[in-house]
């Protein structure tokens, strides 16, 4: 019987979100992110919010961190 396969956050972020959560890390604002990826605000904001669930972040300064000790950004 083999383990059970363990769900990596890397694996949970679509790459919309990992993109988002970038450019989060290189201080974009909300704003800058949604007219950069031809999206509305209310976009960027529901996918910060599904990467701060993902990653049991309390915010952004928080997923950044995570992001970059886990490697999921640079």
């Amino acid at each position: 019987m083999s383990a059970p396969r363990v769900r990596r956050r890397r694996d949970e972020l679509t790459p919309g979100e990992t993109l988002i959560l970038q450019q989060t890390a290189e201080g974009m604002s909300q704003p800058e992110i949604a007219t950069t990826n031809y999206h509305a605000v209310a976009t960027v904001k529901f996918h910060r919010k599904n990467i701060y669930r993902k990653l049991r972040a309390s915010g952004a300064a928080h997923a950044v961190a995570i992001g970059l000790r886990e490697g999921l950004i640079s």
